[in-house]
């Protein structure tokens, strides 16, 4: 499966794509606000394998695209993930730092909602992110979502167990 932009390819991961993607997902800066990671060599290796695996669940639940700008570089990766219903999902990226405030962040996300009302059929599709992570924040904006919630001292923070972090919760209806 296959989606393209006018600056962006969103194909499916395969096992070719290891190098790339442990060069963002360890990547301490690129991870910062993230849930996971930065991951070893060993776990990113695990996110592909459970990747390319998910590629043949039926029905499918799990979609993630490694993103492939127009030189044909691996820049980054985005997913879209369903609930149980089938009618909504949940959105998520990751870019190279060296890729950040270029767009193709919102460009991505714009074709997973895209991707999740025309072709998969959902009502709603949301994304979150770390409230200090403003890049993230914008994408979700620009893409028409709208914040529905600020969760208070929702996330923990990567370096000290006793500081939390807030979490926005962003939304889009079909």
């Amino acid at each position: 499966m296959e989606r393209v932009t006018k600056h962006l390819r969103l194909r499916e991961f395969t096992l070719a794509d290891l190098n790339t993607t442990h060069g963002y997902a360890g990547d301490l800066e690129c991870v910062e606000f993230m849930l996971w990671g930065p991951n070893t060599q060993e776990e990113t290796t695990r996110f592909l394998l459970d990747v390319i695996e998910n590629q043949k669940v039926i029905p499918r639940r799990k979609y993630d695209f490694a993103l492939i700008d127009s030189q044909g570089r691996h820049i980054g990766g985005c997913g879209i993930y369903l609930d149980e219903t089938f009618k909504k999902a949940e959105v998520g990226w990751i870019l190279r730092k060296e890729e950040w405030g270029k767009g193709y962040g919102s460009e991505a996300a714009r074709e997973l909602i895209k991707f999740g009302f025309e072709v998969l059929g959902l009502d709603e599709i949301t994304a979150t992110c770390d409230a200090r992570n403003r890049g993230s924040a914008k994408v979700m904006e620009k893409c028409g979502m709208m914040l529905t919630k600020r969760r208070i001292n929702h996330r923990k923070d990567r370096y000290r167990e006793d500081l939390l972090h807030d979490q926005l919760d962003y939304s889009i209806q079909k």
